[in-house]
């Protein structure tokens, strides 16, 4: 996030941290501080990096449809969609495993429901039957 100014002097801030930068990466088009190029640079591994001075950056458009496609950005997309895929893989499994256990615990209460109804169904009939049995000596 640049930080927003109307003076022409004052920095303008790395998009990592909002500190002034003094840096720019020229494939990837972002201002960074010295504190972040390593950050920037690792969390971004599968693309090169162009780190220059910020009086020497080169502008590009930014728009994807100006850029020439790389076998970068098309490997990129590739791993992209397969993590995508797996990550909604896993995320089904663990809602079955939540609704499996769910179901069983829900089982579970209903059977302990039914043998408590019927043990108070008994006691009720004793009950009743003792009711009789007193009232009627």
């Amino acid at each position: 996030m640049a930080i927003s100014s109307t003076r022409a002097q004052d920095a303008i801030g790395c998009l990592l941290c909002d500190m002034p930068s003094q840096q720019f990466c020229n494939n990837c088009q972002i201002n960074l501080c010295v504190d972040c190029i390593s950050i920037h640079v690792d969390t971004s591994k599968s693309v090169s990096h162009d780190i220059v001075h910020l009086k020497n950056k080169t502008t590009r458009l930014k728009y994807h449809k100006a850029l020439k496609v790389t076998s970068e950005c098309a490997k990129t997309d590739s791993e992209t969609e397969k993590l995508r895929d797996i990550w909604h893989q896993e995320v089904d499994a663990i809602f079955n495993k939540v609704g499996s256990v769910a179901q069983f615990f829900k089982d579970y209460k209903l059977a302990a429901l039914t043998t408590e109804q019927s043990k108070i169904k008994k006691l009720v009939q004793d009950s009743i039957h003792t009711v009789r049995k007193t009232n009627s000596c």
